[in-house]
């Protein structure tokens, strides 16, 4: 304990970023994808699906159960928490290589303030994880170049393998592994008894990585037996339907983001330094297996993420914004040691100037560029917006823009208001960017069990979302029975859906507060049309029961609350589609909730949707209702134990 006191107070920096993390950090929910997190998290959907982040379900699980705040802000401590470890961590990496605690604090702090560092660190997100483990190969790295042995290695092996459990961007630490053991067995092919040094070297690090690759196959193999096979879960974890968006050529328009994305990282004296301590860092490291690793984990990252589309490229080149962060540091410290040297006031004086400016221009900026547009299609464009739109919703600008969060209320008062103001059993329809958010107030706060949703799919996954067909079905449903349908937006990509539509249907203006607002449709009742009357079936059975197998369903009047449960809505064939959902009602009448509606194809004789919300029901009487549109058409009872 004392030593751990000792190392405190020779360290005092290391408390710091924790402080100015929480102190920044978002009291509620982000957009989408922070919903999404929060709900795996809960269910510990581990997966080796390219786009699963397993450590942080795992951590998150644990911090989502402090008995502190709401549901999202105890999330939002795990970014808290692994930004400042990774900003920890890395000030440690500029201590060891450079032997200066005032360098390792002046440039971990710049790091600290930096965009994607701070963002990502403030908010439910896994790319702070990320930041820790490619932190954490610099510093083995740093190790096995000032003894170049087995043991930094080998932990360095270790690394590669758990890493890819967390996210596959990873593996390129296990490239940098690679490129290391390479130069290793070439250094021991130099020596004394080499083929036997090689063969026990050979056979460790076979060893180490393939345990450290265990947690990995076991989620593979359990991918494997939940898709039916081997084949796809590779797929899956190859990139599935990511690598139609991922593997696509981004050209000058990738390189110009990267570019800007660079530039707003370091928006200060401390971006011209970093080249400067590109060099110093080549000339200190000289080309050695180390440096090879480093600039394999840099030039991997950042020529793959700048000349390839993404949709999410600031979060991927962390990666190669805490190397620039790292180089950077090797031209301070230069400057440091030649006012030391020189005993200059004048140098000393520039260098406090510059960094001051180096820290605070970044919060100056991040704060008011959300408010800046830009023509439609320029760089600048298609990450903050463009000049003329508007932001009837949510202004997503605001939110990327500035990762100071504590004062960030706008997802919170967007969503108070719909869930507000829309009118009892409406249809509600949002994209990717929103529709996650809606539902995490609607499932764990267990607001609007009433309304029925869906997803409008932008990036045009498959089975993500309503198709266009079901989406015209959908609309044109509410439009003949007179029913309330909203939508979020008649922008993207919703213009494109009700092109395809092929009917002119109308909207008005639905006001939310004095700044937002959605759009209702028009129906042939108001708009003083006739309409062919809506399609309801005929019901032959509603049924609920455990499992995920509709065809293979038995019923049962009792369910565990932690149950798989599908519930199996039977009827006569139907000549045409028509919509469904399944609401969930407690014996409150209150706190229920409801499937997503979806349109069930003509020539169908049963509809049927699985419930994954394990630990959302809560004990006791609890009522299955199946509603067409507005028509509640059947519904059973069950016990949750």
């Amino acid at each position: 304990m004392r030593r751990v006191a000792a190392v405190a107070a020779r360290h005092p920096f290391v408390a710091l970023p924790f402080l100015f993390y929480l102190s920044t950090c978002s009291r509620g929910i982000g957009m989408s994808d922070t919903a999404i997190l929060i709900g795996d998290m809960l269910d510990l959907r581990l997966s080796a699906e390219v786009n699963s982040h397993n450590f942080s379900l795992l951590f998150g699980r644990l911090f989502t159960a402090l008995p502190i705040g709401g549901l999202a802000f105890r999330a939002n401590l795990m970014s808290v928490f692994f930004g400042g470890l990774a900003v920890s961590l890395f000030y440690s990496l500029v201590v060891r290589s450079l032997r200066s605690r005032t360098v390792a604090a002046m440039a971990a702090t710049l790091l600290m303030v930096s965009h994607s560092m701070w963002w990502h660190s403030t908010i439910v997100e896994s790319y702070a994880i990320n930041a820790c483990f490619v932190v954490g190969a610099l510093l083995l790295l740093a190790r096995y170049r000032e003894a170049p042995g087995e043991g930094p290695l080998l932990w360095l092996i270790a690394l590669s393998g758990i890493s890819l459990f967390h996210h596959a961007q990873l593996g390129v630490i296990g490239l940098a592994a690679v490129a290391v053991a390479s130069g290793h067995v070439a250094r021991l092919a130099r020596g004394p008894g080499a083929r036997a040094e090689i063969v026990r070297f050979a056979g460790r690090a076979a060893v180490v990585a393939a345990a450290s690759l265990v947690p990995y196959g076991l989620v593979l193999l359990s991918d494997a037996w939940s898709a039916g096979g081997l084949r796809s879960a590779v797929s899956a974890a190859a990139g599935g339907p990511f690598k139609d968006i991922m593997f696509r050529w981004a050209g000058g328009l990738g390189i110009a983001d990267t570019a800007q994305l660079t530039l707003l990282q370091f928006p200060s004296p401390f971006l011209l330094l970093v080249p400067v301590g590109f060099l110093r860092f080549l000339q200190t490291w000289r080309w050695s297996a180390a440096t090879a690793g480093v600039l394999i984990i840099f030039g991997v990252t950042g020529a793959f993420f700048a000349l390839y589309q993404t949709w999410d490229r600031f979060a991927f080149l962390l990666v190669s914004f805490l190397v620039l962060a790292f180089w950077g540091a090797f031209a301070l410290d230069q400057l440091v040691a030649w006012a030391r040297e020189g005993r200059s006031l004048r140098l000393a004086a520039a260098i406090g100037l510059g960094f001051v400016l180096s820290v605070a221009t970044p919060p100056w900026l991040y704060a008011r560029m959300g408010s800046w547009r830009a023509p439609a299609g320029s760089v600048w464009a298609m990450r903050f917006g463009a000049t003329g739109e508007s932001s009837n919703t949510i202004d997503p600008a605001r939110f990327v823009a500035n990762p100071d969060k504590r004062r960030y209320r706008d997802i919170d008062a967007y969503f108070g208001a719909l869930l507000d103001k829309l009118p009892p059993n409406a249809t509600y329809l949002d994209d990717d960017s929103r529709y996650n958010s809606l539902e995490f107030y609607r499932l764990y706060e267990g607001r609007r069990p009433d309304l029925e949703t869906n997803l409008v799919n932008l990036f045009g996954f498959a089975d993500w979302g309503l198709s266009k067909e079901a989406f015209a079905q959908l609309v044109g449903y509410a439009h003949a029975a007179d029913l309330p349908l909203f939508l979020a937006t008649l922008g993207p990509p919703f213009d494109v859906f009700l092109r395809a539509a092929g009917k002119p249907y109308r909207f008005e203006v639905f006001p939310l507060d004095d700044l937002r607002f959605v759009y209702r449709l028009v129906t042939a009742a108001q708009d003083g049309t006739e309409a062919p009357p809506p399609f309801v079936p005929v019901p032959r059975g509603l049924h609920v029961g455990k499992g995920r197998d509709p065809m293979a369903l038995v019923p049962a009047s009792s369910v565990g609350r932690n149950q798989d449960l599908v519930v199996r809505f039977d009827f006569d064939e139907n000549p045409q589609p028509f919509p469904v959902a399944f609401r969930w009602i407690a014996a409150d009448g209150r706190a229920g909730f409801s499937s997503p509606v979806f349109v069930v194809p003509a020539l169908s004789g049963s509809a049927a949707w699985i419930q994954e919300r394990r630990g959302v029901l809560r004990q006791g009487r609890w009522r299955v209702e199946a509603w067409v549109g507005a028509k509640r058409v059947d519904g059973i009872e069950l016990d949750v134990r």
